[in-house]
């Protein structure tokens, strides 16, 4: 008796299947009946969570971002002081308005130290330096300076390797585009415990042409950190050995007067650094040597997804009085005669007998303008923390003034909306602001907030990176605070 059921019940499934066939194949497939291409881009909901002990787990999205507890304050130190915010803001948010420009208007960082620039022998480097300094680095600090002769190995091999790196550089572009499976890191700012880590769960083998994903940094790889020399010479290295599967775009830091700046940052200053590992003469050789690099790294990056696009600089994007297309700020940067800043305040004391890098570009003078301040917003810029805030002087376009200081501005949802919709770009992928968990959506999840440095200036907060793969999602990695 069972089996002749169990027989009759198999029989009545497969007439069913049979029906369900024959009606799938008369039906008439409509575009609506069409799953979304696998192109589309969307943030999984889920995080991986890294512990200090390093076991993995899996936390919520909304628990994430939504968690207030010791949360940093959304800025960095500001360089450039509130106290110099223009009194009449909203007419010159805009680059375009009818003030005459001039750098000597341009409020900068309030140095004015003179270094003395020598020059000392150089020998060759003979292998990869993130390789080197991986095998130095244990106990939080570096063997290679235990004795004055790896010192000097070390030195050598960093003036080798800005020799080697500098063609690279000079011969890319700055407005890159880079296709997906791609890590997106944000600050570094020195943390080289936090790099060495990222570095360990990105390389495949522990090797970066094993890697099948490119490596996309936003900027800021140095000041504040305890080893910012250290980690710049290790993504240079990886430069080196894979040209077109890293990019390291510039970041506000990345300027010689910003990381020079030893009255602000202090003993965190990428400067004093270098004159703390070698002394005034040669640490100057060095600085000058890796400063020179930053004015050829790209300003902007765009991933691609299949037919998708996500935009990606350290701070934001150029700001615009009309269609951003009007004047297209970032087909230009790819002009051969598009200028390549070594610092963004010529007129600093810092940057005396710095060449003039604006001032030997044919521009005319209002291109000049429109140069240097897409240049500043794409690695200065941030966005508004609230858009409807009574006190925020915002212009019709959607810019608002910054608490960093003058000629910096925020950008507001509908700044964003304006940009994106402009250029047909999905997202904005940015750095240049500490998170409590290193991550952060805002503007209607439109805008992404990557910063990659745990702990920042004893905030106790996460670091972030971020992996966008060919199918087009988007998957977040957080590492806790050590």
């Amino acid at each position: 008796m069972d089996r002749s059921r169990r027989r009759v019940r198999k029989r009545n499934r497969t007439q069913r299947r049979a029906r369900g066939v024959e009606q799938a194949s008369a039906r008439t497939v409509s575009p609506d009946d069409l799953e979304p291409p696998a192109s589309f881009i969307k943030v999984q909901s889920t995080i991986h969570w890294i512990e200090d002990d390093g076991t993995v787990s899996a936390r919520s999205l909304e628990e994430i971002l939504t968690r207030r507890a010791r949360v940093p304050a959304e800025a960095d130190t500001p360089v450039i002081g509130p106290q110099s915010l223009p009194p009449a803001a909203v007419s010159q948010v805009g680059p375009h308005d009818a003030t005459p420009f001039s750098l000597d208007s341009i409020v900068t960082p309030n140095t004015f130290s003179v270094i003395r620039r020598e020059v000392a022998p150089l020998s060759p480097s003979v292998e990869h330096m993130s390789d080197y300094l991986t095998r130095q680095y244990t106990g939080g600090g570096f063997r290679m300076y235990e004795s004055p002769s790896e010192r000097q190995y070390f030195f050598d091999k960093c003036i080798a390797l800005c020799q080697e790196v500098l063609p690279i550089l000079a011969q890319g572009q700055l407005f890159v585009a880079v296709k997906a499976p791609v890590y997106v890191l944000g600050d570094i700012h020195g943390n080289f415990e936090d790099l060495s880590h990222f570095a360990r769960n990105i390389l495949t083998f522990s090797s970066i042409h094993l890697t099948p994903c490119n490596i996309l940094c936003l900027g800021d790889y140095v000041d504040r950190g305890l080893f910012s020399l250290e980690c710049m010479m290790f993504l240079l290295s990886w430069k080196i050995q894979a040209p077109h599967k890293v990019t390291l775009l510039r970041g506000n830091h990345e300027d010689a007067v910003v990381c020079g700046d030893r009255k602000v940052y202090g003993r965190g200053c990428f400067l004093s650094q270098c004159h703390d590992l070698f002394g005034a003469v040669l640490g100057n050789q060095l600085f000058d040597a890796v400063t020179s690099l930053f004015r050829h790294f790209p300003l902007a990056c765009e991933v691609q997804v299949g037919p998708r696009k996500i935009f990606c600089s350290h701070g934001g994007f150029p700001r615009f009085q009309g269609d951003p297309r009007e004047h297209d700020s970032l087909g230009k940067l790819n002009q051969p005669s598009f200028p390549r800043l070594l610092t963004m305040f010529p007129n600093n004391p810092i940057a005396r007998g710095f060449p003039d890098d604006l001032d030997r570009c044919p521009y005319s003078p209002d291109e000049k303008k429109r140069a240097w301040y897409s240049i500043f917003d794409l690695m200065w810029s941030d966005p508004t923390i609230e858009d409807n805030t009574p006190d925020l002087i915002m212009d019709e376009w959607g810019f608002a003034t910054n608490l960093r200081g003058g000629n910096v501005v925020s950008f507001s949802q509908r700044a964003v909306e304006t940009f994106l919709q402009a250029y047909g770009y999905d997202m904005l992928f940015r750095a240049h602001q500490e998170k409590a968990h290193g991550l952060r959506m805002s503007k209607s999840r439109k805008v992404f907030t990557i910063f990659s440095s745990s702990n920042y200036q004893g905030h106790g907060n996460g670091a972030g990176c971020v992996i966008v793969g060919a199918d087009g999602v988007v998957q977040l990695v957080v590492k806790s605070s050590q």
